[in-house]
């Protein structure tokens, strides 16, 4: 069987395209410094919809306490949780307090834990 032998090639003294930076200058520094901080921002809406169904209305028709919160509230909630990397009542206060700055009179579910089983948190 033949041997292959290979060439070392000397990649620092290639001049690619690609490797040449585009130079940009701002030209507007007060709309950069705007674009700057909103980077930053967080915006948070909740539909009409989400905010009507948040609370079960539902009755289970099985023994016990129904569900006191929708699914839609549990979603949330553990997308929240996944999204930010946030532990149970970590993310209990985190939207209790958007709660608190949208102004909404909405109770949150306190025990998530139970509906995070099987996604590893």
């Amino acid at each position: 069987m033949a041997r292959k032998t290979y060439t070392k090639v000397d990649m620092s003294k290639s001049k690619s395209k690609s490797k040449s930076k585009s130079k940009y200058r701002v030209s507007n520094w007060s709309e950069y410094d705007a674009s700057l901080k909103q980077r930053g921002s967080l915006t948070f809406w909740l539909s009409p919809e989400v905010i009507e169904q948040w609370v079960s209305q539902q009755k289970t028709g099985r023994r016990g306490a129904s569900n006191t919160y929708s699914d839609v509230a549990i979603e949330l909630m553990v997308s929240l949780s996944s999204l930010f990397g946030l532990a149970g009542r970590q993310t209990e206060g985190f939207v209790e307090s958007i709660f608190s700055l949208m102004e909404l009179d909405l109770p949150v579910p306190f025990c998530i834990a139970l509906y995070l089983v099987g996604s590893g948190s």
